[in-house]
């Protein structure tokens, strides 16, 4: 899904923020951001990196600007959080989603930059995220985290979400990722529980 380059001023919004740190805006991702994500993910940590992709990320390619800014072709969603300041615009958080072909469900992703961790960026862009996907019908949110990842894990316990069927995620193929847990919440709680496709998200 190609995000559109302008939003109407209805879906930005400033996020709480400590006293002594500017406020951050959330608006959604723009395929004009790609300078922007460049700065920021590589400005992620090592740990943060392999947090977010599961992987140390060695340069930002082009391929992944692409998924990134929503310009690769998929249905995806997503949201930045970004601050203003004597350098221009930059990132300070992102998160996205991707509906599965049906629509039923959807994959998402989220990573928030090192200092700004813990400030509230991370539970505002996840609210924004699972009240979109609501909006559109979705059903079922799911994602993937690390097993090491014990400060997400308790992030997603807090939002309501739990562990899937087994607790362990798969990639292609039905192989089961090691170190991987799949987590999932119900959008509309009277909706079964489902098997979730392999990982499509960078």
């Amino acid at each position: 899904m190609h995000l559109p380059t302008a939003f109407p001023a209805s879906a930005a919004a400033l996020l709480p923020h400590h006293p002594l740190r500017p406020p951050p805006l959330l608006r959604p991702a723009r395929a004009s951001d790609a300078p922007l994500f460049c700065r920021y993910v590589e400005g992620l940590c090592v740990s943060a990196q392999r947090m977010r992709f599961h992987g140390v990320v060695r340069g930002c390619t082009p391929g992944l600007q692409a998924v990134l800014c929503g310009t690769d072709g998929s249905r995806q969603v997503a949201y930045v959080a970004t601050l203003i300041d004597d350098g221009g615009e930059r990132l300070v958080g992102e998160a996205r989603y991707v509906p599965d072909a049906d629509g039923s469900a959807a994959e998402f992703a989220i990573s928030v930059a090192d200092a700004w961790c813990g400030t509230g960026v991370a539970e505002r862009l996840m609210h924004k995220l699972i009240a979109d996907a609501a909006d559109r019908g979705i059903g079922w949110l799911y994602g993937e985290v690390l097993e090491t990842n014990g400060r997400m894990l308790a992030f997603m316990q807090r939002l309501g979400f739990a562990l899937s069927d087994g607790g362990v995620a798969c990639g292609h193929g039905g192989v089961p990722s090691c170190g991987v847990l799949r987590v999932e919440r119900a959008l509309h709680p009277a909706r079964p529980a489902r098997s979730a496709p392999p990982s499509a998200l960078a």
